[in-house]
């Protein structure tokens, strides 16, 4: 049919075929190993017990880095699809997978942390997609530099977590699924207009 090989040459050019699916199995046996685990790593304050789901989103930050990265600039600008917005739709696709995995986790196995991993995705990626149009790729670093930001210096004396970390929060919590949920939007709106912008530029 028309069109089928530009789609299929952009998801290629993506790694969609290749990347994205190990990220999203990595992922899946992080979530399904770690469940409600903790570990003792060290920490500023308070207690250095860790949950381990903390890292689980990392692989799918991972996949969004290959979809931004891949790929490019010539080849974009000179294709008839807007490539910006099918790589949108793509990173949309791979954060609801982890959501949908996390919580299909959880009804099976019970984790509370399950079902906040794939909500954890979903802010840290927004947090990488926010920082993209001024650090490009450098912004990779920013979700593994936010979990561990929270396993060193996120506890209080008492035991809890710091206000600003939301990671360790629990599915129910409402605050913290509308954070993910803002950046997470926010973060793909900003960068498409961006990348949106260069293309105008280009042509």
């Amino acid at each position: 049919m028309p069109g089928e090989r530009p789609v299929m040459w952009w998801f290629k050019s993506r790694r969609g075929h290749t990347v994205v699916p190990v990220a999203i199995m990595a992922f899946t046996m992080m979530v399904m190993t770690f469940l409600d685990k903790v570990a003792f790593l060290p920490t500023l304050v308070g207690s250095s017990q860790v949950l381990l789901m903390l890292f689980a989103p990392l692989p799918l930050c991972a996949a969004v880095v290959t979809v931004m990265s891949s790929g490019t600039a010539d080849v974009d600008l000179a294709a008839h699809r807007r490539m910006e917005a099918l790589d949108s739709a793509l990173i949309v696709g791979i954060t609801v997978i982890g959501i949908v995995i996390g919580y299909v986790i959880h009804a099976v196995l019970g984790s509370a942390a399950a079902a906040s991993a794939g909500r954890n995705a979903a802010l840290l990626v927004g947090v990488m997609l926010l920082a993209w149009p001024v650090l490009s790729q450098r912004s990779a670093a920013l979700p593994a530099a936010w979990v561990m930001a929270v396993v060193v210096f996120g506890r209080t004396p008492a035991g809890g977590y710091e206000w600003w970390t939301v990671l360790p929060e629990p599915p129910q919590h409402a605050l913290a699924n509308l954070s993910a949920f803002v950046l997470f939007v926010t973060g793909l709106l900003m960068t498409q207009h961006s990348r949106l912008r260069e293309r105008n530029h280009g042509t």
